[in-house]
């Protein structure tokens, strides 16, 4: 626990026992009690602003952002603040303060005192979090007949010539699963993964309509109001490689260009470097939060107007 008088608004050490309590074992901040005076409440003066700075502060001023659990209460005439602050789960940590920044605003709970983490500590929580695995999760009714046959067999046949200690010796199917296109369903039969959907699906977005890109160009710099709400808006559906080459054609599309002359010959320059805008794209996609609560959002790709 950590109790401050708090009469002249949120303590400026409060951040640190946030973190602390959040990477520690959570922990509960009492506002409006003295310590030294056998926690004699002292009471606050505006007790509902004081409550929303503070969910203002675990909101806005935390990452990753917090979320206790804020009452007031009356306690022997006065009243006092009470916020519970939860332990964050090991693949979240470590939280800190956003101001200060991960290694500087990172803490632990010690005793009764908040303690930094060491650069090295924050390291180790972050290596700790381990690896993702939702792409490995298993569709259920969707096996092999749902992914594109010609896709299939160029992804096998690159393992098999790239990788060829894992992969040369196997079949078809022993490839799809040792590469976890295929995992093993409850019912024991190969099912496909939702990576492995998405990759070389037939049209994944019929399981996951949201897991799509969508393109808009705007006709002014903020996006604002103009006579035109847009002037191109594309969705762009399909497995990945197919996202890819779409999104890339419809950019490209968009895209302004202008010729710049050398000595005898000249070169036409496009308006963004089509290489950075591959990685740009690939990246978006390939490395998406692919957990329940993100497949609800697209990958979006928006263009303004840029001056030369």
């Amino acid at each position: 626990m950590e109790v401050k008088k708090a009469h002249g608004g949120l303590p400026k050490s409060l951040r640190e026992t946030l973190s602390g309590f959040a990477n520690t074992r959570g922990g509960v901040v009492v506002l409006g009690l003295d310590e030294t005076q056998g926690f004699a409440p002292t009471g606050l003066p505006d007790p509902a602003r004081l409550a929303a700075d503070l969910g203002s502060m675990c909101s806005e001023d935390m990452e990753p952002p917090l979320r206790p659990l804020i009452k007031v209460h009356d306690f022997e005439g006065a009243q006092i603040l009470v916020a519970e602050v939860p332990e964050l789960d090991p693949a979240r940590k470590p939280c800190y303060s956003r101001g200060a920044g991960i290694t500087k605003g990172s803490y632990v709970r010690v005793c009764d005192g908040d303690r930094r983490l060491s650069a090295y500590e924050v390291q180790m929580m972050l290596s700790s979090r381990g690896q993702p695995r939702e792409d490995e999760q298993t569709v259920s009714g969707v096996g092999l007949d749902h992914l594109d046959a010609a896709m299939v067999d160029a992804l096998v046949a690159r393992l098999r010539t790239s990788r060829p200690y894992a992969f040369k010796d196997l079949d078809r199917l022993a490839v799809l699963r040792r590469a976890k296109v295929l995992v093993t369903g409850d019912s024991g039969e190969d099912m496909a993964s939702l990576g492995g959907l998405l990759a070389l699906g037939r049209y994944p977005q019929e399981q996951f309509p949201q897991l799509m890109v969508t393109f808009v160009h705007y006709p002014t710099e903020t996006g604002g109001r103009s006579t035109e709400r847009f002037l191109d808006n594309v969705t762009l559906e399909g497995p990945v490689p197919v996202m890819v080459r779409d999104t890339l054609a419809t950019v490209r599309r968009n895209m302004s260009r202008r010729a710049v002359v050398g000595g005898a010959g000249r070169q036409d320059v496009w308006e963004y470097p089509e290489t950075a805008l591959r990685e740009a794209v690939v990246n978006a996609l390939v490395h998406r939060d692919l957990s329940g609560g993100a497949r609800g959002a697209q990958v979006q790709v928006e263009m303004y107007p840029t001056a030369w």
